[in-house]
């Protein structure tokens, strides 16, 4: 029994690992080949367990229908255009959802305390990792880019706003450790929001700006976050109609900002075109590329152009059932997730569904009297 335990522990360490771990630069990046073998390490785990927790099998569920109504829509997609198609993305974002299906088989093995030092660990670890990438990107140093672009260069990541996108997924999972586990991480937290400003990603430091102000007091968090949500939502809502419809842009607040206006109205004029079954199942994701000329970059044109109907369905249907099935806990992770999808989305998105498999398996926990409660 005490080799299980710690082989889980270890287990779970490097699954968390790989929720902020990446090595871009190199013509494979690392964090696959560890992600690989723990999903074969999980896989086989299988075999020799009598009983598979229910949320496994609902993990698996969502994250297959999605891949397969993806590789459907890249098949009309090629029968239909002759546009290079990427039949990669689709796969690297079913891997990041994959890594965290094992997660519920191992939390209830692992002392409630012992977790808690495994999470401290891993932030911990994740502080010293981003502080390295961080010396990465000053010695990428650009000066001819201007102030905020000269810094965004990376070999850890594709550039600086997915380091914002991680660090900000990270302060989220910190805030849940801190507030509703109330694991002391507050200076931890402190050191992930300088991180956070030195990647100068204004979408994630507006996300984490926010997270850190509503989640100051967990009272009422259900209220606050989602009337924030909405207010995201219709906030970005009227602005695009402003640009879409009053011939409204943005170019002298923010260049960048404005930019992402653009590419929903071009996202737009291609939808208009697409025939119906590609409407329904979208045209692939990281394909925008190929059809726009440029990156998606936003996680709501994402949605009705990559995903299509059906697999927006099914993801946000996941999101759903995660807000359901953890008393809304997985909100603090999935609100600064859908503020910085204004501006960035990733393909290779681990840290999204590694975070949230925790959090709702520790409220799992919880729910059966495992964990201390602090409702």
């Amino acid at each position: 029994m005490k080799k299980i335990t710690i082989r889980n522990e270890d287990y779970l360490l490097l699954v968390i690992f790989c929720s902020f771990i990446s090595f871009n630069s190199l013509p494979i990046n690392l964090i696959y080949i560890l992600g690989f073998v723990l999903l074969l390490i999980g896989t086989l785990n299988l075999f020799l367990k009598p009983k598979i927790k229910n949320l496994t099998y609902v993990y698996f569920l969502f994250s297959t229908l999605f891949l397969i109504s993806q590789y459907i829509g890249i098949f009309l997609s090629k029968l239909t255009y002759d546009n290079d198609i990427n039949v990669l993305s689709p796969l690297l974002f079913y891997f990041s959802w994959l890594i965290s299906i094992f997660i519920p088989n191992i939390i209830h093995t692992i002392p409630y305390k012992k977790r808690n030092s495994i999470y401290i660990k891993s932030i911990n670890i994740s502080i010293i990792f981003l502080s390295i990438e961080l010396l990465s990107r000053t010695l990428l140093y650009e000066s001819s880019r201007g102030f905020i672009y000269a810094l965004k260069s990376s070999y850890f990541y594709f550039d600086s706003n997915f380091a914002g996108l991680v660090i900000t997924s990270l302060i989220a999972f910190a805030i849940y450790l801190n507030k509703v586990l109330e694991v002391k991480v507050k200076k931890q937290i402190f050191l992930l929001f300088v991180l956070l400003l030195l990647t100068f990603s204004r979408a994630a430091i507006v996300a984490g700006i926010i997270i850190i102000i509503i989640y100051h007091s967990i009272v009422r968090f259900r209220l606050k976050s989602y009337f924030t949500l909405l207010a995201t939502f219709f906030t970005f809502s009227y602005l695009l109609y402003q640009y879409l419809y009053l011939d409204i842009n943005f170019r002298d607040l923010d260049g960048s900002f404005n930019s992402k206006f653009y590419i929903f109205s071009i996202a737009e004029d291609l939808y208009s075109s697409l025939p119906v079954d590609l409407k329904f199942f979208g045209i692939g994701m990281g394909n925008a590329e190929s059809f726009l000329g440029i990156f998606a970059h936003n996680i709501y044109v994402t949605f009705f152009l990559e995903f299509g109907i059906i697999g927006s369905v099914v993801f946000l249907s996941f999101t759903a059932y995660s807000l359901y099935i953890s008393k809304s806990y997985t909100i603090i992770l999935w609100l600064p997730i859908f503020i910085c999808g204004i501006s960035l989305f990733s393909a290779y998105s681990p840290f999204i569904f590694i975070i949230n498999a925790i959090i709702i398996s520790e409220e799992r926990e919880k729910q059966k009297g495992h964990n201390p409660s602090y409702e």
